[in-house]
């Protein structure tokens, strides 16, 4: 391969444009041809009035004038008066413009057309000369890579090499490339998708390279010089990537994927953005596709462009729905006022079934099955855009797809037999047209039993035509409606054939969020960068769990827009995005404040305030925190799981609160477990949901209610095994589906799970002066010997923390810890208590229990000082305002 600019096709395209200008020839023969048209029209004009003129004095002779003038009748007379009037007013406008001749002779006129008209077809023959042949990409050898260059690609080629020379390089380089492509500027919008604006990006070519934007020629015709190796290698990858998407051209934004690996300047600006090489290939590959889709349109000449609407006449075989337009809505209707084509990602599979379907003679009924917000009217409305402009099978083109409103036809009637004989009606009249499919939403709410308001069984009157090829029907239902109402009914499942519709990918939805940003760009005066588009999509897929793919994603798109219009602002950027979902879930997204960067490094210290002795638990869930919140944490996976594991009472539980507590904001972001109560196979559907009894989960719910928090599953060996294999697939894939086929994500929390197992043999350890941290094997293989976990289990944790038990020294500093916490609360009612050492020393004593560990120590001052207190109070010994104490024998 090599590259020759100067032997490719487009080159001519390049010189033409040098030597002409292309800009201005295009706006001469706006210009002329406008002209020319504008002469034309006022050669008709002006003939039209002379013409008028010859009538008015033929037509009605001046003699004749004056015999209506004296005749006896009145009216005659009035007209006669009337119509001398227009005459004398009409022959002075006459004579002005005769005065004003030849201007408003036709001959003039025609002259005119006729030397401006040849002109402006001249420069517009020219113009289409320049797009559709010196432009088209023709590649007549190739081994050169030029020749498969768009004429963008080519000009910034060739500005490359201009600037090449004027940075006085040996070799071409891919700086003069970046600087080529940033000089370009038709590029300018490649840039600010990237959410870099022009202006700065010079500036910081300038000062990198130390450039002068003013001697920078803009353009100059090619001169012979090498490319540099790098430059070499990033037009072959490009190349590949040409032939990858089946183009026969390489455009500018192919150049930028192997760029971000030549050029070190590029690079770092693409990771400034939060963006990296695959960025790139995606945003190049949609711009391209836009950039596309927008060309044909333009070329309204095309078949596909001129064939949008069907026939003149085509329904006028069948008959009209007098009853049914009045529970009916057209889904063509939007298509043909906007004449727009609706929008549609990867649904090809599903569309061409549901034509094959169609096309049947028997069981042609389609029942889309999928999640409400998948798409399925979309798909529908794609179909029906298909069989409107008849682009489907022979059978369907030009067929009307109405959504009929049951709800409205059933509400229509108080009684049943009124309103069986109004559907019946309706689909009578649907088969007697012969050109209607109906659509019908939401089956499972119109068949079995009914539940709620509007909702009514139809079941008998849909199935004759079900059965039969009188009418086709299009429903849709979700999973569970599926399951719970229509797969039991066999007589309405069989008369279906059955699509399930699937959740889209990330790929997919991003290429929809992406057009619909444009779409709401060019209804106001937003701009969305790239960032902030793909960023939707990621913040929707990992903290929306309510709705499915794509609604989720197009309903935060909307969001953000509402958003930042609310702010006057015009750009959308990902800060944005975060904002936004910070907003509805109180989840810390985007960059670190300096108040959450301080909370972060001293998380640890603040911990410890209250956590005694359990140094290595502390740092194992901060840590994990730390990375969770700086982004390096594991994707898509729990931000953390840890099995803390020691005696009851030494602060297992209390780390998890106080983390919940300090960083998560409130102790009421910790979600806790007890599973001693899920000791039964049937606590599955507890912790899940059950589609029988049509009843969400514990887990499900409280996860998805709080999606940013500390989930904590308390004594987890006592849990059935079936429950500790649903954790598995947590702990492993950060996500897990419930019984109603919902995806629920925990990549947003930490899970902690605490266990009692094991805690005699720890004890027995420290007893003998060994750390149980240090021999953390030991303790695992009893875990497993004794059958209290499956090793396969163990393995998910990404640390088993072992809690020592509590000494005499800690449970002093807990005793401290607990009574000035009682301090504070008092000082809020306005009593002032010192606490005696003797006194803290004796709850300390009486607190601890080698079994329990802490655990008493709150019932101990409950009961000991509080119960005191309260006395006093009530005694009056104790007044608000002044400082008391309380001595060992007063709480003994």
């Amino acid at each position: 391969m090599y590259f020759d600019l100067k032997k490719a096709h487009i080159y001519k395209a390049l010189i033409f444009d040098k030597l002409f200008s292309v800009s201005l020839l295009r706006f001469a023969s706006i210009i002329f041809v406008s002209l020319g048209i504008l002469a034309g029209s006022a050669y008709l004009f002006t003939q039209q009035q002379n013409l008028l003129w010859s009538i008015i004095t033929k037509f009605v002779p001046e003699d004749a004038l004056v015999l209506l003038k004296n005749t006896d009748t009145q009216p005659l007379k009035d007209y006669a008066d009337e119509y001398a009037q227009n005459l004398e007013s009409y022959s002075a406008t006459y004579e002005i413009a005769s005065f004003a001749a030849p201007i408003f002779e036709p001959y003039f006129w025609v002259a005119i057309f006729y030397i401006l008209s040849p002109i402006g077809a001249s420069f517009l023959f020219v113009n289409i000369f320049f797009e559709f042949y010196l432009k088209k990409t023709i590649a007549r050898d190739p081994k050169n890579l030029a020749g498969f260059l768009d004429y963008d690609s080519a000009f910034v080629m060739n500005n490359a090499i201009t600037i090449s020379n004027r940075l006085k390089e040996n070799e071409i380089s891919t700086d003069s490339l970046f600087i080529g492509i940033v000089d370009y500027e038709p590029s300018e919008i490649i840039f600010m998708r990237l959410g870099v604006s022009p202006k700065h990006l010079k500036k910081l070519l300038a000062d990198s390279l130390g450039l002068n934007w003013s001697l920078l020629s803009k353009f100059s015709l090619y001169g012979k010089k090498n490319l540099s190796e790098d430059l070499m290698n990033l037009l072959v990858r490009a190349n590949e990537t040409r032939v990858k998407e089946n183009r026969d051209h390489i455009s500018v934004t192919d150049f930028l994927a192997p760029l971000f690996d030549l050029n070190p300047i590029f690079k770092q600006l693409v990771i400034d953005q939060d963006l990296d090489k695959t960025d790139l290939t995606t945003l190049s590959a949609w711009h391209e596709g836009n950039k596309a889709r927008i060309d044909s349109k333009k070329r309204f000449w095309r078949i596909q462009n001129l064939i949008k609407s069907p026939p003149i006449g085509a329904e006028w075989t069948y008959g009209y729905p007098l009853t049914l337009t009045n529970f009916t809505r057209d889904i063509t209707l939007p298509i043909k006022k906007s004449g727009k084509e609706i929008p549609m990602v990867n649904r090809e599979k599903e569309l061409a079934e549901m034509q094959q379907i169609l096309a049947q003679h028997n069981n042609a009924n389609i029942l889309l099955v999928g999640e409400a917000g998948v798409g399925k009217r979309t798909i529908v409305a794609k179909l029906a855009e298909k069989t409107y402009g008849g682009k489907t099978e022979q059978q369907l083109n030009y067929k009307k797809i109405l959504e009929l409103d049951i709800t409205l036809a059933t509400s229509s009637s108080k009684y049943r037999g009124d309103i069986v004989n109004t559907l019946t009606e309706l689909l009578k009249e649907a088969a007697r047209v012969g050109n209607i499919i109906l659509f019908i939403r939401d089956l499972q709410n119109f068949v079995g039993e009914s539940e709620g308001l509007g909702k009514v069984d139809i079941t008998g009157v849909l199935i004759p035509y079900l059965q039969s090829s009188q009418l086709q029907i299009i429903a849709t239902t979700d999973s569970v409606g599926y399951h719970k109402h229509i797969a039991n009914n066999s007589a309405v499942a069989t008369s279906f054939s059955k699509i399930n519709v699937e959740e889209l990918g990330k790929i997919e939805v991003f290429k929809i969020i992406a057009d619909m940003a444009v779409e709401i760009e060019a209804k106001s005066e937003l701009f969305f960068t790239y960032g902030a588009m793909k960023t939707v999509v990621d913040d929707a897929d990992k903290f929306i769990s309510q709705a499915p793919f794509p609604e989720k994603g197009i309903t935060l798109l909307h969001e953000v827009a509402g958003y930042v219009q609310a702010q006057r602002r015009a750009l959308v950027t990902t800060q944005d995005v975060h904002e936004v979902i910070t907003k509805k879930t109180n989840i810390p997204l985007g960059a670190i404040s300096a108040s959450e960067k301080k909370k972060l490094i001293n998380l640890a210290e603040e911990m410890h305030k209250e956590i005694v002795g359990q140094e290595k638990a502390v740092s194992v869930v901060v840590q994990a925190l730390q990375r969770l919140r700086s982004g390096l944490a594991k994707e898509g996976k729990p931000a953390g799981v840890f099995l803390f594991v020691g005696p009851t009472g030494v602060g297992k539980t209390l780390t998890a609160k106080m983390l919940a507590k300090h960083y998560f904001g409130s102790e009421t972001r910790m979600i806790r477990f007890d599973m001693s109560e899920y000791q039964n196979k049937d606590s599955v559907d507890t912790l899940i949901g059950s589609l029988e009894l049509n009843q969400p989960g514990r887990l499900i719910t409280a996860v998805r209610d709080n999606p940013f928090s500390v989930l904590l599953l308390d004594e987890v060996e006592k849990a059935h095994p079936d429950i500790l294999n649903l954790f598995l697939q947590v702990f492993d894939e950060g996500w897990i589906t419930d019984a109603f086929g919902k995806k629920i994500r925990f990549d947003q929390n930490i899970i902690i799970a605490t266990s009692n197992a094991a805690a005699n043999y720890i004890r027995e350890m420290v007893r003998q002066g060994i750390d149980p941290s240090m021999q953390k094997e030991k303790v695992v293989d009893v875990f497993v010997s004794e059958s209290y976990f499956r090793p396969e289990f163990l393995n998910r944790f990404d640390e088993i923390v072992i809690f020592h038990p509590l000494t005499r020294d800690h449970i002093r500093k807990i005793a401290d810890i607990l009574i000035h916490k009682l301090v504070k609360r008092l000082e809020e009612k306005g009593y002032y208590y010192k606490p005696d050492e003797d006194a803290i020393d004796y709850i300390s004593n009486v607190g601890f229990d080698p079994q329990f560990g802490a655990r008493p120590m709150n019932r101990a001052i409950q009961d000991k000082i509080e119960t005191v207190i309260a006395r006093k109070i009530l005694e009056g010994t104790v007044k608000k305002g002044r400082d008391f104490t309380l001595k060992v024998e007063e709480i003994e």
